[in-house]
């Protein structure tokens, strides 16, 4: 599912395009590495970083800051991932 619409979700993340993004939402916590409850995720972006072939699902706090990621070797991978949970896509739109 996605759709486009205006939004104040910034265009880059880590100096990264953002291709796809959700609302906000609850969608977990990043645990730290001894287990603890870690950032609760705030909201999900596709990405994709200028000469790089790969695609990045950005984890993200409130204030859009990323907590971590994960590489897809394919926009259709990386939508994939999340299939089976309740995600509402948005289409980044591109200003010229």
């Amino acid at each position: 599912n996605y759709v486009m619409k205006k939004s104040r979700f910034p265009n880059r993340l880590d100096n990264a395009d953002v291709l796809f993004y959700t609302d906000r939402g609850r969608y977990g916590t990043i645990d730290t590495p001894t287990g603890e409850t870690g950032e609760a995720v705030a909201y999900l972006a596709v990405c994709a970083y200028p000469g790089d072939g790969g695609v990045y699902l950005f984890f993200c706090d409130e204030r859009y800051a990323v907590i971590t990621d994960s590489l897809y070797p394919s926009l259709e991978a990386c939508l994939a991932s999340r299939q089976g949970q309740e995600i509402v896509w948005h289409r980044k739109e591109r200003r010229l």
